[in-house]
């Protein structure tokens, strides 16, 4: 059975059987709601780029006193520029008193056991293309749609012309 142009449009392959003005709400809605996504996803990324360019340097444990019951224990750090900081876990993953073990300081002076500067930059930049993605993907979309600058062709119609 042929299909005649007529035919094609609202209630069939274009609109799913919404009606015109429901599915442009719909359209507009996720059109604000992916920016706002591609800005958190954004602001995300620049943390952990920001938290992986922390300072990286050595660290005595001081103490490790037992937090509760379970296995767990806190340990205070001191590091050589003289601060301190206290780091949890299970017993058997912390350093005992005494030990030298390799620190970050992450901006807000909070003190991580480990240097993660290569895997907190590879997350921040993927959380950064993904964002990149979203925003080219959006600014696709709205000249497909007619929301902004017009792609002029062929076929030069926007959702919703009659």
């Amino acid at each position: 059975m042929a299909v005649r142009e007529h035919q094609l449009g609202e209630g069939t392959i274009k609109h799913r059987g919404e009606s015109m003005e429901y599915y442009l709400s719909k359209a507009g809605l996720w059109r604000k709601a992916r920016w706002v996504i591609a800005g958190v996803l954004a602001v995300i990324g620049i943390l952990f780029v920001v938290a992986s360019s922390a300072e990286v340097t050595s660290a005595t444990v001081t103490s490790v006193t037992a937090a509760d019951d379970q296995g767990r224990s806190q340990a205070t750090l001191t590091t050589s520029s003289g601060r301190s900081g206290t780091v949890s876990g299970l017993d058997s993953l912390l350093p005992e008193v005494g030990d030298s073990v390799t620190v970050m300081v992450l901006p807000g002076g909070r003190v991580v056991l480990g240097n993660y500067t290569q895997q907190g930059r590879a997350v921040g930049v993927g959380f950064l293309l993904a964002a990149l993605g979203m925003v080219l993907w959006a600014v696709r979309q709205d000249r497909v749609r007619g929301t902004g600058p017009r792609i002029t062709g062929p076929v030069d119609m926007r959702l919703g012309d009659r």
